[in-house]
């Protein structure tokens, strides 16, 4: 039963070959050069989810691992600065300054400047666009935003920030008694979705959908900000998830998407299916209590899913087997219930069985387009693997997953210090 604190569930044998895994992750990330390898800044695929993995082994005691952490972290602060970029919270240039927000007690020195001002400046400035014309979802659009100004709140521009989001929200919100939705125009996605839904389609997925949606309003509401407006949207979003349950008996209980084609069952995963749609859920619960019970439910019956029918075709984060350890260790720690700790252990132990330490990258490959390759990012590739196992083995509660939605996005988290030898006030500058 887990205790105030975070509790490790990898033990033994296990423990022992995720700690060669990571350790093998971390020397093949170590070896590329920041700003230089061709993976770009972001956090979801380069220097800023760099930065994540070793500022996350300085604060395990691996030796060297907070400079290595500066090293990517100034890459990729100098990137945003260089070069134009999207605000996109995982591709974006909000990904760095959220990266920067979430290591600055570990990483800043005296004298350096923390995350904001005029990256501050232009998302305000962005978020006064009306109407709306941008992405709402998680990954590019608006939960995303939302969930970088979580990150600094509260404060006088998070607050701002909030509401505007919440307003921009509401102009694109479409339903009524039976809920809210937010709708994908078909220009917003890619071409085999296209093809297959010329008229645009309701995303069911927290990567790319509603459900990111539902996880950021509950935290707005439980903020204390947006008012009424976002109290009746977080309301109606999570009735409308409710009403796309897909009949008793199929293998998922919520399809993927509810476009040209009948809904049907869904793989297991953080981005589509019910995985990552109990994780919106538990977030939502902070706003609307009613959310958590059915999160909880939602998540045993995914437990109990035979592993072979999920669809789980690599050990990443996005759409693999460590983001679902994750999702579950998540739980666990939430609930105590042991059934999530055995899924979780199963599916870390899945990540595992993946690994070939004769591969790139320590060993993961990641799934693209039905073809198995090396990726050293977060979100589909080693790092992320790394920083899954990572909460596996540690006795201490992770904070990165907030860019997942797998924790709360408000900060209050303060993270013990870690020794290292130069400033890290180039980071800080942008």
């Amino acid at each position: 039963m887990p205790s105030d604190g975070w509790v490790p569930i990898l033990e033994g044998a296990t423990a022992e070959r995720a700690r060669e895994a990571v350790d093998q992750v971390a020397r093949c990330i170590a070896a590329l050069r920041p700003g230089t390898h061709g993976h770009g800044a972001s956090a979801a695929g380069g220097d800023a989810g760099f930065a994540i993995l070793f500022a996350e082994l300085a604060q395990s005691g691996h030796a060297g691992a907070a400079d290595h952490a500066v090293d990517y972290l100034d890459a990729a602060v100098e990137a945003v600065s260089a070069s134009a970029m999207t605000p996109s919270l995982f591709a974006g240039f909000l990904s760095v300054a959220w990266t920067m927000t979430l290591l600055g007690d570990s990483l800043l020195q005296p004298g350096d400047e923390p995350a904001g001002g005029e990256v501050d400046a232009v998302l305000l400035e962005h978020l006064r666009t009306t109407p709306w014309q941008g992405e709402y979802d998680l990954i590019s659009g608006l939960a995303g935003f939302g969930v970088y100004a979580l990150s600094r709140y509260p404060s006088p521009f998070s607050e701002v920030a909030l509401e505007l989001i919440v307003d921009r929200l509401a102009e694109l919100a479409q339903g009524g008694a039976g809920g809210y939705a937010w709708f994908t125009t078909p220009e917003r996605l890619p071409q085999h979705q296209r093809e297959q839904n010329p008229h645009g389609l309701y995303d069911v997925g927290l990567a790319h959908g509603v459900p990111g949606v539902v996880a950021f309003l509950g935290q707005v509401v439980a903020a204390g900000v947006g008012g009424r407006r976002a109290g009746e949207l977080l309301d109606g979003g999570l009735r409308w998830l409710d009403r796309q349950r897909l009949p008793a008996g199929s293998p998922s209980a919520f399809p993927a998407q509810i476009g040209a084609a009948p809904p049907s069952w869904c793989r297991l995963a953080w981005c589509y299916g019910d995985a990552g749609v109990a994780a919106a859920m538990r977030l939502a619960s902070a706003g609307a209590p009613g959310a958590g019970e059915a999160a909880v439910q939602l998540l045993l019956d995914a437990a109990a899913r035979p592993p072979d029918s999920c669809g789980v075709r690599d050990a990443g984060l996005c759409h693999g087997s460590a983001g679902l350890a994750l999702i579950f260790d998540r739980f666990y720690q939430w609930t105590g219930e042991e059934r999530f700790r055995a899924a979780a252990a199963g599916w870390f132990e899945d990540a595992l069985d993946r690994r070939d330490p004769a591969d790139a990258m320590g060993g993961f490959l990641a799934s693209r387009y039905e073809v198995l390759e090396p990726d050293p990012g977060l979100l589909n590739g080693s790092a992320g693997v790394a920083l899954a196992l990572l909460a596996g083995l540690e006795a201490r509660e992770p904070a990165w997953d907030q860019l997942l939605m797998l924790r709360p996005a408000r900060t209050g988290v303060r993270r013990r210090p870690v020794p290292h030898t130069r400033n890290a006030g180039a980071a800080h500058r942008g």
